[in-house]
């Protein structure tokens, strides 16, 4: 956990740094990311029928990893999407895309923050894996987690 006044610095560092998104550069991303088809495959997997609202639809959410992976030099985290879709897009895209407005300080950054986790929903319901994420397991655990299978051996890999 980091404290308020770092954290508050570290947006202060990422608002000097910001640079806005054209709106013929963000609706070039979103023509990609429609017709890739990844939308239409990854929005039945974390469809909700109950509870609240989605607040960030699907697309928007992979425009703003594709913007952020351009501009990034491929490399893609929450904060840099969350700068991108809540704070560097004009107010015209982010309706298109179906974002909210968050109030640029703290408090709305990681309103806004909490918004793009929603990423964790997408890779669970697309990871085949049954181990655990994003933390490590102690061995005595470990132990008791079966063990994949391999489909075939890796000399016949080469082969």
């Amino acid at each position: 956990m980091t404290s308020r006044l770092a954290r508050h610095t570290r947006i202060a560092r990422l608002r000097s740094q910001r640079a806005l998104v054209p709106d013929p550069e963000a609706g070039e991303v979103r023509d990609e990311v429609a017709g890739s088809g990844l939308i239409e495959e990854i929005e039945p997997l974390v469809a909700r029928r109950t509870g609240c609202p989605c607040k960030l639809p699907v697309e928007a959410l992979l425009v703003g990893m594709s913007l952020a992976s351009a501009r990034n030099g491929g490399v893609v985290t929450f904060t840099a999407v969350t700068d991108l879709l809540f704070f560097s897009l004009s107010e015209p895209m982010r309706e298109q895309l179906g974002l909210r407005r968050y109030p640029d300080h703290d408090r709305g950054f990681e309103a806004a923050y909490a918004t793009v986790r929603r990423l964790h929903n997408i890779l669970g319901a697309i990871d085949p894996s049954p181990w655990p994420k994003n933390h490590r397991l102690a061995r005595r655990h470990a132990e008791s987690w079966p063990r994949p299978t391999r489909t075939s051996s890796p000399a016949s890999a080469l082969s």
